[in-house]
């Protein structure tokens, strides 16, 4: 499966993570839980983009990491004002739950996307 299957194993290990932080029973429980789940997620950026790249042509690259960016900063803005509602309305661990799905969905959809599609390779130039 290769960095897609990488991908979606991380993320399923993340969202175990995410889900066992929304159950914790006690704080030292809880730092345990966000730290792996956290060191999870922030390792698949180095996966994820070359991934990414190696399927799009070198012309789309730049606007693939573009799209990315505003992406992600908008996904972050949703979920902070969702979560502040939530966190409200629901508490804690209905909020950690929710993010655990999300990932998982999200790692198992990389794999469904990218699973077999081809790098896209560059002609090299002939030597001078």
């Amino acid at each position: 499966f290769g960095r897609a299957g990488a991908i979606a194993r991380r993320m399923s290990a993340a969202a175990l993570s995410f889900f066992g932080l929304a159950h914790a029973p006690t704080l030292a429980v809880s730092v345990a839980f966000f730290t792996l789940a956290a060191s999870l997620r922030n390792c698949l950026n180095p996966l994820f983009q070359p991934l990414l790249m190696s399927v799009l042509p070198e012309s789309q690259h730049n606007l693939a990491s573009s799209v990315s960016t505003i992406l992600w900063n908008m996904g972050w803005f949703t979920a902070n004002v969702i979560s502040g509602v939530w966190q409200t309305q629901q508490g804690f661990s209905f909020i950690f739950t929710v993010v655990s799905i999300g990932v998982c969905i999200n790692g198992w959809a990389v794999l469904a996307i990218f699973r077999g599609r081809q790098a896209q390779l560059q002609p090299q130039p002939v030597g001078d």
